[in-house]
Order: C-alpha cells, then sequence, then structure tokens
C-alpha cells in the first residue's frame, strides 16, 4: 500500500472525529522492523482495542515493548485494506484478530483475498489467529462472568440510578442487559486504559 493510500485509511478508520493512531504507529513500526519482530492483532473497533490492552495491562504485559499492535479498524468490513498493509503482500508481519460472530464472513472473504485461506470451520480461522466470539465482545464477558456477576457488574456501574437487581430484571430485555454490559464495560476499559 502506497503511502497516500496508508494515510487515507488511518485518517477514515480512527473513532469519531479522530484518525487511527495504532494504525500509524503499527505501520510505521512494521516498516522498520526486522522480520518476525512486529506483530498486529485487528480489532473491528476501539473497545475491542481497549479489552485488549487492559487484559494485557492486568496479566503484566507490555505490547508496545513486544512489538504487538492492537489495530482498531472501523469495523470488520475493513480487514481488506488492513491485510493489505500488514498481511503477506504488505509487511509481512505476524497477524492475529478478533471479530464478532456475525462478522466471520467478511473475515474469511478479506483472509482469502490476502492469500490466507483459513479453511473450513472456525479451526480454521483459529489456526491464522484469528478468533470469533459468539455473539461479541460482550457476550463473551456475560459468559464468562456469568449471569449474576454480569448482573453484579452492570449495579455497580448504574449504582448512582439506585438499580436494583429486581429491577434490572423485571424491566430489562436480555438485549438491553448486552447494551448495558457494553457501556459499562467500555468504560471501565477505557478508564483502566487512561
Amino acid at each position: 500500500m502506497d503511502h497516500e493510500s496508508l494515510s487515507r485509511l488511518v485518517a477514515v478508520t480512527g473513532p469519531a472525529g479522530s484518525s487511527n493512531g495504532a494504525l500509524a504507529a503499527a505501520a510505521a513500526y512494521a516498516r522498520q522492523a526486522a522480520a518476525g519482530s512486529c506483530a498486529v492483532i485487528l480489532v473491528e473497533g476501539v473497545s475491542d482495542q481497549a479489552a485488549i490492552e487492559s487484559l494485557a495491562v492486568r496479566r503484566g504485559r507490555d505490547l508496545g515493548r513486544e512489538g504487538v499492535f492492537v489495530v482498531p479498524m472501523g469495523g470488520a468490513t475493513n480487514i481488506g485494506h488492513f491485510l493489505e498493509v500488514f498481511g503477506p503482500r504488505g509487511f509481512g508481519v505476524r497477524l492475529a484478530g478478533l471479530c464478532d460472530e456475525g462478522e466471520e464472513p467478511a473475515f474469511r472473504r478479506g483472509l482469502e483475498r490476502a492469500g490466507l485461506a483459513p479453511g473450513p470451520g472456525r479451526s480454521g480461522l483459529e489456526r491464522l489467529g484469528f478468533f470469533v466470539c459468539v455473539t461479541d465482545l460482550e457476550d463473551e464477558l456475560i459468559r464468562a462472568l456469568g449471569v449474576a456477576a454480569t448482573a453484579a457488574f452492570v449495579l455497580e456501574f448504574f449504582h448512582p440510578f439506585d438499580v436494583t437487581a429486581i429491577d434490572l430484571a423485571l424491566h430489562l430485555s436480555a438485549i438491553a442487559l448486552v447494551v448495558l454490559v457494553g457501556i459499562a464495560w467500555r468504560r471501565l476499559l477505557l478508564d483502566t486504559a487512561r
């Protein structure tokens, strides 16, 4: 990918109103890095980026020092552009990725077009380092924590509104619970990442 195209991608795939600093940093590092010393984890958006980076910090990992960049793509359908930059026809860095279940077909198409045919089933994606969240990252949180811990987690963040577990159970659908968890989780992760 030429400099002008990369600059345009940096400009249009960042969070609303800003550029994609993670993409710019990863490309600059990959351009000068020795073969095999750079890895890029492609994620759909900034909340996914914050989740992975926060988890790394909690595990005592310094991704930057390790030459690992978590790069939000501004949506899963942009994977082809990012594979053009970092894949075998680009900088050729070690790749991994994370997408929501509904975006799996877009990831597969992008990988195939980049010459990284994943093969059938999720195991084919996982062999390449790409993983699918069932249904999405927020749903993974609910499954990992369990219902009781998830309700406690949501209540902790919405405590100022005096929401009780009973109110939550009586008035919210499963979809609304996922939305609330997503809001709470993003708040927690963004606060942790600062």
